[in-house]
């Protein structure tokens, strides 16, 4: 997976951030993957089961007129999107 490689590439106490777009809520099983969209929830998830510790979260990209229905390829840089920073553990 992504997450562990960019895991083992960073030195210790290295940081990594994640920026995507925002599924609506709701079961993932619920929302088309065709939308290119995921829930915050899941990322942190699947990060820090790589090892990441969570730092900080951001919704400076937030955009609450996204319905959060339409593939983000489409909304051309107006999607829902946010931030989310991971330290790997170390010195």
């Amino acid at each position: 997976m992504l997450d562990r490689a960019v895991y083992d590439a960073l030195k210790p106490a290295g940081f990594s951030s994640w920026r995507t777009t925002r599924q609506r809520l709701g079961p993932v099983r619920a929302i088309p993957r065709r939308c290119h969209r995921i829930d915050p929830e899941l990322v942190k998830q699947e990060v820090t089961s790589a090892g990441f510790v969570f730092v900080a979260g951001s919704d400076l990209l937030h955009n609450p007129e996204d319905t959060h229905d339409a593939k983000v390829f489409e909304l051309k840089g107006r999607s829902d999107k946010f931030l989310l920073k991971f330290r790997k553990p170390g010195r």
